[in-house]
Order: structure tokens, then C-alpha cells, then sequence
């Protein structure tokens, strides 16, 4: 990408913001200098990265989405696994609301049972911790595994046979089932407390280091996130400021099929403006992911309402040869 300040956003939006922003910053140290040197200033911006994904999706998750029937013909799976390896996600309205109040219920009691045995050690969810049934994801923010075949988890036995029936009747087991053939999976709980702070740009897995042409293979692990609460779009306030309430998960559409994208991920957010929300969405609707694609959550200022939790079941599923847990939990419990 080469621009100047005297290109214009018509002519390329992207470079135009970027010159903007880099040339912008270089003249808050330089105010005495000549205005007219610094438009004539041409900026050279080289990236490793062959393609930067820039997908058009002006509703954001509504152009995504897709209604629990297309799950259950060859055209509507046709669909959804093209959507799926374009954006690396897509989202499912109306997956299973009938799970919800049982899920909040089991998920309620298990994250109690941990925040009392962190107690017991000195330790709350507002501190680093890593055991191998909960893991910090960032101050008061945490991933807890609740069941896992063959390890440890939080929950009781009888409360794995219904998470065993979510995960194996799901409404996206078909096309989990088309992608990975045969899986294992295993649950976990994801919550965020009002005081939680935004996270980092990541993905949840790393890209195969036999890449040809830059761009990645089939993916390997399927993320399916359930909102056990509603969540709600960003929402700028009258003093200029943002209000995020129990907050969600922003994504980068595409950024799952090249690796670079890792370490851009603030860059694609603020300056090109290709992240999206991943709300609105309904408790007991899905939202199903690449593990690849690059995410980050936003903050919990949900002060403001009685329960301000954000508690969400994720459903991972991968290839029986992948080791997800050693990978995202601690070893000892």
C-alpha cells in the first residue's frame, strides 16, 4: 500500500486511513512544521501478510445468519459450510432456548463450587489463575471446563448427560459432523463480571505450519459459543464515551485463513473497520467459529443491572488427533 494525506478515502479507503492515522501521529511531535510537507509525504506500508481479508457484512452478524432449518437440508449445509469457510463463522437464531434455563442453572452452581475453592486457596476470579478446570481469561473473566471426556471437569455426572445431548443433537452437529468428520468436544463456561476489562486480539488455535500461498487449510476445531443471557451491540453514549453493558465478542470475518492476520487484529478494528460484533444474539441462540479466526472480547460495564454476568457455553469440537486442553487450561486442579 503507498498513499499520502493527498489521496483521497474514495480512492482507497483503507490507505487513506492508515497515512492519516501514521502521518497524524508523527505531526502532534512536529505542530511547527510546514502542513503542506506532510500531505506531500508518501507512506509505504509493507505487510507479510498476502491478503488482508476486508469482507462486506454492513449488518454485521445478520449477514451471517441463518435460521435453524438450513441445517437440515444439502443446500441449506451448502450454505452455511460456504459461509463458514469465507468468514470462518456464522450464527444460528433460535438454536435451543429450551436449553437456557437448565444451562444457567448448572452453570451457576459450578462457577460458585470454583469461586469457593479459590477461596479456600486465597484467590478469586479477579486474580491469574490456571488449574486444569479454570483458567483466567484476563481480570474477573474466566473460562471454566465443565466437562471433558476421559478429564476432570466441573460438573457432576448427571449434568454431563445434558451437556452430552446439546453437544451431540445440537442444531450445528450436522455441520460440525460434514467439516470434522469424526469429533471429540468438550464444554466449558465463559463468563465476564461488570469491572472486566476488553481482552486482546488472539485466536483460540494456531495455523498448520505447512501452509502453501499463504491462506489456511480445512480447519481442524469448530467453536460453538451459546449466550446464556442477551447480548447487546456497543452503544456510544451522549458524552461521547461507549457503553458495552454485559458486552460480547468481536470477530474479524476471514481472518482464519491467513496467519498474519494474528497481529492485526486492533489494527483491522479500529483503522479499517472490518471487525464486527458478535451480538446482537438471543440466549440460546449459536454462534459457530474457525478456532483460527481472529476474536476479542469487550469489556463488562454492565453496572447498571442486578445480574451483570455474561455467561457463555462454548462447545468446542475438533479431530480426536488435536489436544485442546493442555493448550488452554493449567495442569494441576
Amino acid at each position: 500500500i503507498c498513499t499520502s494525506l493527498r489521496s483521497t478515502e474514495a480512492d482507497d479507503k483503507a490507505g487513506w486511513q492508515v497515512s492519516k492515522k501514521l502521518l497524524g501521529e508523527l505531526e502532534t511531535y512536529h505542530s511547527s512544521c510546514d502542513v503542506t510537507a506532510w500531505a506531500a509525504i508518501r507512506v509505504l506500508l509493507v505487510s507479510p501478510a498476502n491478503n488482508i481479508p476486508l469482507h462486506s457484512v454492513p449488518r454485521g452478524l445478520l449477514d451471517l445468519s441463518f435460521e435453524e432449518d438450513a441445517m437440515h437440508d444439502e443446500i441449506g449445509l451448502t450454505k452455511v459450510e460456504a459461509c463458514l469457510n469465507h468468514a470462518g463463522m456464522f450464527h444460528i437464531s433460535g438454536a435451543c432456548p429450551q436449553y437456557v434455563s437448565e444451562l444457567s442453572t448448572l452453570t451457576s452452581k459450578c462457577i460458585q463450587a470454583a469461586e469457593s475453592k479459590l477461596a479456600e486457596n486465597g484467590e478469586s476470579f479477579a486474580d491469574e489463575v490456571s488449574y486444569a478446570e479454570v483458567s483466567s481469561r484476563g481480570s474477573l473473566r474466566w473460562d471454566l471446563l465443565l466437562f471433558a471426556e476421559g478429564c476432570v471437569g466441573a460438573c457432576q455426572e448427571k449434568d454431563g448427560e445434558l451437556l452430552t445431548k446439546l453437544a451431540c443433537s445440537g442444531p450445528w452437529v450436522p455441520i460440525i459432523s460434514k467439516i470434522l468428520g469424526d469429533f471429540k468436544w468438550q464444554a466449558s463456561v465463559i463468563c465476564s463480571r461488570p469491572g472486566s476489562p476488553a481482552g486482546v486480539w488472539h485466536n483460540d488455535g494456531a495455523h498448520s505450519r505447512l501452509l502453501f500461498d499463504g491462506e489456511a487449510g480445512p480447519p481442524y476445531a469448530l467453536c460453538v459459543f451459546v449466550p446464556l443471557v442477551h447480548l447487546t451491540c456497543p452503544e456510544k453514549k451522549g458524552d461521547g464515551g461507549i457503553y458495552h453493558g454485559r458486552g460480547c465478542t468481536a470477530f474479524w470475518p476471514g481472518s482464519h485463513r491467513h496467519p498474519d492476520c494474528l497481529k492485526l487484529g486492533s489494527f483491522a478494528s479500529e483503522i479499517l473497520e472490518t471487525a464486527i460484533s458478535g451480538a446482537p444474539m438471543n440466549a440460546g441462540d449459536a454462534l459457530v467459529y474457525d478456532y483460527r479466526i481472529v476474536h476479542c472480547a469487550s469489556p463488562n460495564d454492565a453496572y447498571d443491572l442486578p445480574d451483570g454476568d455474561r455467561p457463555i457455553l462454548q462447545l468446542t469440537y475438533c479431530l480426536k488427533s488435536y489436544d485442546d486442553r493442555s493448550k488452554n487450561y493449567g495442569y494441576y486442579e
